[in-house]
């Protein structure tokens, strides 16, 4: 009886959990998604143009789509679209079923791969910098870049369809660790790990071939000591951002894959599309003052609200003295 009663309680426990943890799913994701979409707008209407510039609108609207794929991860598993007929599917039909599962994976690796390619691009003009070079290679090298992921793109979406996640049989539920296996997970994980390593890497190299130019006039030599200390801050930014990001995706992956999967390890999860529009942020203030910009836009909409609120109460009052 007392093991009965045991049972009962872990299982409440259990749904309660699973439920505030979809719950969170779907208001971080949403928060996230719609912050990373200000971010878009804001970017969009900027007049300077470039390749960092796609870049980073490219990496802002990646990590959008993975916070839109975990909203929709939330709803499905909060609130059951379908009743299906059969208790058991296959991989392929839960993919094209729920197509943000695909999605989720595929911003997850694309995200890193653009921090690299930005990384790549800022190695590029350092380097132009330094030895007083035209920068010929942007537009080869964003070319490559979104040449690069398009294949990558493709052939996750390919290996997804007809490679492993086809075999085998799995519940109607279609969660992510059945439709995925482990060895893909390492996989992806060690991908982003790399790409992440690699970002951070590049980075430093073209702040150490910065700080390696100096001309032999004190004022110049001040001026470029100046300029070498505002990038060297954003590029521990940067770093910061990408190794904080990083190190808990690569810490959530493994430890699920490890099966060691605990409640609390899925709250950490749900943070998750928080670290990616904080990554975002950071990434975004590199072509525009993204600070500033928020600003802006809260003082807009609080003169708006006021603007609304005068014209009410004027109406209200209006109304009320013609009656009268």
């Amino acid at each position: 009886m007392i093991a009965c009663k045991k049972y009962f309680i872990s299982t409440i426990m259990d749904s309660v959990n699973n439920h505030i943890i979809f719950i969170l799913f779907i208001c971080i994701g949403t928060v996230s998604a719609i912050v990373e979409f200000i971010l878009i707008c804001f970017l969009l209407c900027n007049k300077k143009k470039g390749v960092i510039f796609i870049l980073v609108v490219a990496l802002v609207a990646t990590n959008c789509i993975h916070a839109i794929s975990f909203c929709f991860i939330g709803i499905a598993n909060f609130v059951p679209l379908a009743k299906h007929e059969t208790n058991f599917t296959t991989s392929q039909i839960c993919i094209l079923s729920k197509p943000y599962f695909l999605f989720a994976i595929i911003s997850a690796k694309q995200s890193p791969m653009i921090s690299c390619s930005i990384a790549v691009v800022q190695l590029q003009n350092a380097c132009s910098i330094k030895w007083e070079r035209r920068k010929l290679l942007s537009k080869c090298l964003a070319y490559v870049i979104f040449l690069l992921i398009i294949c990558v793109d493709g052939s996750s979406i390919f290996y997804n369809l007809n490679g492993n996640f086809g075999k085998g049989k799995i519940s109607t539920i279609c969660s992510h660790r059945e439709i995925v296996p482990h060895i893909a997970v390492l996989c992806d994980t060690i991908t982003i790990l790399l790409f992440s390593t690699l970002s951070m890497l590049l980075h430093i190299s073209a702040v150490l071939i910065i700080r390696s130019k100096f001309s032999n006039s004190p004022a110049i030599r001040q001026i470029q000591s100046n300029r070498q200390k505002a990038i060297l801050r954003r590029l521990k930014i940067l770093v910061a951002a990408q190794l904080l990001h990083s190190c808990i995706f690569v810490f959530c992956t493994f430890v699920e894959v490890l099966s060691f999967a605990t409640p609390t390890m899925f709250y950490v999860w749900c943070f998750f599309p928080f670290f990616k529009a904080g990554n975002s942020i950071v990434y975004a203030n590199i072509v525009i003052p993204v600070i500033h910009k928020f600003k802006e836009l809260y003082y807009n909409l609080r003169k708006l609200l006021n603007n609304l609120y005068n014209s009410l109460f004027h109406c209200a009052h209006k109304v009320s003295a013609t009656e009268c």
